[in-house]
């Protein structure tokens, strides 16, 4: 036979731990790992001379908002900058402007997606209003439906005429919990002054922990799955280890600056470091680093949420939380690998393999023979520094600006085609496709 291509020279991540093989790549699928003698022919070589070669990044929390925020980012400079990141399959929040919350918001976004995206695209749904209007987007692939029980409104369950949690767990579709409960912070807005320096205590971890109990209860009522997005603080570290512990199927996610960076970088940054959750102490930070290492942290996200920069320079009652981080993800992760603090292995099981056996993206998430041919290529032979001004996204700015990395995105491959290389993005606008998430995944809540 004569495949598509072959990948030659590099460190493949195989069953956690790097080997040195040929990547035989045909329709778009890894046929076979093979020494370089026994591949079969190919019109198409690619030799990465030593780079370390990845399974294609999954992020199952983002927001490339578009339509009426597309002045902060789109489905087309959202999906180049996670091409550039390394992600080959990201998932969009609902919290847009308009709000997805029903079958006409989301086939607007499906059509987005077809016409500008460069990499594969999933959609959660915020709950819609009526039951019909429920199961018509399960039965369109939305990956889920996401709850912010720090809003009110169209973002939770207000306006719902049905039992939304029963119907969760009647078509055993999973929910995604902002886990910061309103009240909590509703209250601490009447007692600290507000500024950015008391942000994570306007938000306190009291409203992140009693967020995490209102799941547990909800979930001894309806039996739905859930998913409790970004943790921040140690004390979420030793519920999720119970939870974990007493094998309830719940899953929780960490992001890349609630790894690294902590509360101390606010009297720095400002609100440029403004997040929901908000960055915590030294200690909690920690904590969430063991709660990963130990393997009880399912995913990491990127939680990829751009603004303007004249937006995030505002007073902090108007700046927006959060910042653009599909670019600086996976640099920054491994290079805390290098000085222990961090592993490999669960660094990116957790960023592949993992995300794709939550949302059960069949195919996808390793580098083994059947598997999608989704790959990211990561140059380890330098020293690189953040720099946003050469940003795909939109948002050029970032937390991690000047920071010195140790790793750089070199290419990332889709379905076996290169869709990015040392900074250039190679496919046009509708490379990517919408994942249409159809058989949901009733098992995968992982413990170690």
């Amino acid at each position: 036979m004569i495949a598509d291509l072959i990948i030659s020279g590099g460190k493949v991540w195989y069953r956690e731990e790097f080997i040195e093989c040929v990547i035989v790549i045909d329709n778009g699928k890894i046929i076979q790992l093979c020494k370089e003698p026994l591949a079969p022919r190919s019109d198409l070589k690619l030799d990465v001379d030593g780079l370390l070669v990845l399974p294609g990044l999954i992020d199952i929390h983002s927001h490339l908002r578009d339509f009426e925020l597309s002045y902060k980012e789109d489905f087309y400079t959202g999906t180049c900058a996670a091409a550039s990141g390394g992600f080959t399959t990201v998932f969009d929040m609902p919290n847009t402007k308009p709000i997805t919350n029903s079958p006409m918001r989301l086939r607007e976004k499906i059509e987005r997606i077809h016409l500008n995206a460069v990499v594969n695209v999933g959609l959660y749904s915020a709950p819609p209003k009526n039951v019909k209007e429920f199961v018509e987007l399960v039965s369109m692939g939305v990956a889920g439906f996401k709850v912010y029980l720090s809003e009110y409104g169209e973002l939770n369950t207000d306006y719902c005429n049905y039992n939304f949690y029963e119907a969760c767990s009647n078509y055993n579709v999973r929910i995604h919990f902002h886990a910061e409960l309103r009240d909590f912070i509703d209250t601490s807005t009447t007692t600290y002054e507000l500024n950015v320096l008391n942000h994570h205590l306007i938000r306190p971890v009291k409203a992140e922990i009693e967020a995490i109990n209102y799941v547990i209860n909800l979930k001894d009522i309806y039996k739905f799955r859930a998913h409790i997005c970004h943790i921040s603080s140690s004390d979420s570290c030793s519920l999720i280890s119970k939870v974990k512990n007493s094998r309830l199927n719940i899953s929780a996610e960490v992001t890349p600056h609630h790894l690294i960076l902590n509360n101390n970088f606010t009297s720095i940054l400002g609100n440029i470091v403004k997040v929901n959750p908000p960055l915590r102490t030294e200690y909690d930070r920690k904590m969430l680093v063991k709660l990963l290492n130990n393997g009880l942290v399912d995913c990491i996200v990127t939680d990829h949420s751009p603004h303007t920069l004249e937006e995030k320079l505002k007073d902090y009652c108007e700046a927006p939380s959060g910042f653009p981080n599909f670019e600086v993800a996976l640099p920054v992760l491994l290079s805390k690998c290098l000085n222990g603090e961090l592993m490999f292995s669960r660094v990116i099981s957790a960023m592949s393999e993992n995300p794709a056996k939550l949302i059960n993206l069949k195919n996808k998430g390793k580098i083994e023979p059947g598997f999608d041919a989704d790959l990211v290529i990561v140059n380890h032979k330098g020293e690189y520094v953040i720099n946003p001004e050469k940003f795909k996204s939109k948002a050029q700015y970032s937390p991690f600006k000047d920071m010195k990395v140790r790793f750089q995105v070199s290419k990332t491959i889709l379905s076996g085609f290169p869709i990015y290389d040392e900074g250039e993005i190679l496919v046009g606008k509708g490379y990517g496709k919408f994942i249409e998430v159809s058989d949901k995944n009733d098992s995968f809540s992982k413990t170690y």
